[in-house]
């Protein structure tokens, strides 16, 4: 079983990890608070790198953090917004250049201070599970169900969408940061069924295989299993970045860390052998991702990295202060309110989202209230922002509540699991914990298109199965 991750005792002290996040919380917030005197900012941005200090020392839940995938991205999610985000900020005496609502800034401050106080509440007063012993929350001391039929099924229709639609594969080009726009057209044409289908399988077939190499090593111990089931993985992952045409990091990076987390309850004695050789190449190719995304090729090099660290990128990715403040002076200009709610939840809804009207979405009024049009939706209207439109100040942190509590929720599943849905576990355990800095629109299209096709496929394969890889 894996209790906690980079956790170095199970008494009691602080980890390792913590005490680094304390120390640099503290020295970032006191740097904020040397330089705020002399910064451009006309709000106390100090303050929330501070408290999240505080709040981090005073925790009861220091054991916990790392006790699961969802936890742990949360506590980094925390730790990267709160912190690093104020760091650089302060660095650069700059905010992000989308700031159209600079006088909201304190609002958005107080906001992103009352939030925070809410997701250290759900984390200190949600019951953390935990198996009755190792040997009970390892994959390997159980063996899945399958129903043959069903797996050649699969693998006929799988067979069938590819020879139909082969652009479902992608290509390599997006590499080159350029795109065929043929191809593109041809991959856009293929109707999102499919495509979550295809996916779907796609994670089923990996599932299967990786369940079978892990039994194949509970007999013989061989490390080639252990290679042989990493080699997997990094194809899997590779597949699944080039199989789009838009360039998107975040369902290779949670599919790569739920890869991570479930390999470690296959294989629980191997932790930091296969750790490091999914995550160098994965962090790699997350690297090379943003830096083509966010300078389109207008930098290279060194300067490309750097051009990732902006302020103007660490707000947008990071649900920052003028994002935040932007949500605020979008809610002053448009009528957001409940009925937003059920646009945002339809938008991304397969067939239905073709009939509503885009303009009231309020991710459409957010960028309209940013460049003056609702023609362009590239900027994310975070969580918070959207909560606090919808549902007013004093329930402003409610969809951030919701959201990490479901990934503790599905932590416990994780930790308990002992089948192949440990890995969907963790995925929803994972994304949940992502979710508060991206917004409820992408969420919930992710449970349309991912989680429950997702779910379905592999639940539907154990119907009647027998234990075949015994």
């Amino acid at each position: 079983m894996v209790e906690t991750i980079l956790v170095k005792s199970k008494n009691n002290n602080i980890s390792l990890a913590y005490k680094l996040m304390i120390t640099i919380s503290f020295g970032v917030a006191i740097f904020c608070l040397i330089n705020a005197s002399s910064s451009i900012f006309n709000a106390p941005f100090w303050i929330v790198p501070l408290l999240y200090s505080f709040l981090l020392v005073g925790s009861p839940v220091k054991k916990k953090a790392f006790a699961g995938p969802g936890s742990i991205v949360i506590n980094i999610v925390m730790f990267s917004r709160y912190v690093i985000l104020f760091f650089f900020m302060y660095i650069h005496d700059d905010t992000s250049q989308f700031e159209v609502a600079g006088m909201y800034n304190i609002h958005a401050c107080l906001l992103i201070c009352v939030e925070m106080i809410a997701i250290f509440i759900v984390l200190f007063v949600h019951k953390y599970k935990f198996g009755k012993s190792k040997r009970n929350n390892d994959v390997s001391a159980s063996t899945s169900n399958f129903n043959k039929k069903i797996i050649l099924i699969y693998v006929m229709i799988f067979i069938a969408l590819f020879v139909s639609n082969t652009s479902l594969v992608g290509t390599l080009q997006i590499f080159e940061g350029s795109y065929d726009v043929e191809q593109y057209n041809e991959y856009s044409n293929i109707n999102g069924a499919i495509v979550m289908l295809w996916q779907a399988l796609l994670m089923a077939f990996y599932l299967f295989i990786i369940l079978r190499l892990g039994a194949k090593y509970r007999k013989n111990l061989k490390k080639s299993m252990l290679v042989l089931s990493i080699g997997i993985t990094l194809a899997y992952l590779f597949l699944v970045y080039i199989s789009q045409y838009k360039i998107s990091r975040w369902y290779p990076i949670v599919i790569g860390v739920s890869s991570i987390f479930f390999l470690l309850k296959i294989y629980p004695t191997r932790k930091t052998f296969m750790t490091t050789l999914i995550v160098i190449p994965m962090a790699i190719l997350v690297l090379v991702a943003t830096v083509m995304k966010n300078t389109s090729g207008t930098s290279s090099g060194f300067n490309a990295l750097l051009d990732v660290f902006s302020v103007t990128n660490l707000d947008s990715y990071l649900a920052g202060p003028s994002n935040i403040a932007n949500s605020i002076l979008t809610n002053q200009k448009f009528d957001i309110d409940l009925n937003t709610l059920l646009y945002d939840l339809l938008n991304n809804f397969p067939v239905l989202n073709e009939y509503i009207d885009k303009t009231q979405v309020s991710n459409r009024m957010f960028n309209a209230t940013i460049f003056g049009t609702f023609e362009r939706s590239d900027q994310i209207m975070p969580l918070l922002g959207q909560s606090f439109s919808i549902f007013g100040y004093m329930l402003a942190p409610l969809l951030s509540i919701c959201f990490v509590k479901t990934a503790l929720v599905f932590d416990d599943k994780y930790r308990i699991s002992t089948n192949g849905f440990s890995f969907l576990y963790a995925f929803i355990a994972i994304w949940c914990g992502i979710a508060v800095i991206l917004n409820l629109t992408i969420n919930i299209a992710w449970w349309y298109n991912r989680i429950i096709p997702g779910f379905l496929v592999f639940w539907l394969c154990q119907i009647g199965g027998k234990k075949i890889w015994q």
